[in-house]
């Protein structure tokens, strides 16, 4: 018998798993506004305000979101100017029979221009559709921030939109695109 010279395998090592990275869930809160007339989806960490007077006055609905924790914890909401980093999402509506959808969208940007500064840019007014039904839209830049501002009729009565956004590049863009998931999931109801 000739002795068998045992056979040595390599240790196998182990290959190592690949983690996939956790991906944030954005998480939305759903609501609805009967003043409003409308109902909506805003992120989570976002605040919401909502304002409303005696019939035929102004309602309105703030949600906004700053990274300074001390500006969104304020109960009576956040001014244009104390936000360095983050949005504000307002909605607000008003009833006129004097003006047309592109008079009111063409005041709007005559009263900004006259307080921003020589920088500022304006887009021209054109249009979009927000919910099925037509609106008016223009963009402002370089005034204490950026801006959206869209206006539509629904059911009689006019929704003013407001979309401001604040941040470093590519920050602003996320705070934009935070914004126009709001608006694009607004829904109305007679």
């Amino acid at each position: 018998f000739a002795p068998t010279t045992p056979i040595i395998a390599p240790p196998i090592e182990e290959q190592p798993t690949q983690q996939n990275p956790e991906i944030p869930v954005n998480k939305v809160t759903q609501y609805k506004s009967d003043n409003l007339k409308l109902s909506l989806e805003y992120p989570k960490e976002a605040k919401l305000i909502d304002t409303w007077e005696a019939a035929g006055q102004t309602k309105k609905l703030e949600i906004f979101f700053s990274k300074d924790k001390n500006a969104i914890d304020k109960p009576e909401g956040i001014k244009d100017e104390e936000i360095s980093e983050g949005y504000i999402f307002r909605i607000s509506t008003f009833t006129t029979t004097i003006r047309n959808l592109d008079e009111i969208a063409r005041v709007k940007k005559e009263s900004i221009k006259t307080s921003c500064p020589e920088t500022a840019e304006f887009t021209d007014t054109y249009g979009a559709q927000i919910n099925g039904g037509n609106s008016r839209v223009f963009e402002v830049k370089n005034c204490n921030g950026d801006s959206t501002i869209t206006y539509a009729p629904k059911f009689g009565v006019f929704y003013a939109f407001e979309q401001i956004y604040k941040g470093d590049l590519g920050y602003k863009q996320k705070q934009k695109a935070a914004t126009q998931e709001i608006l694009d999931s607004v829904r109305f109801y007679p």
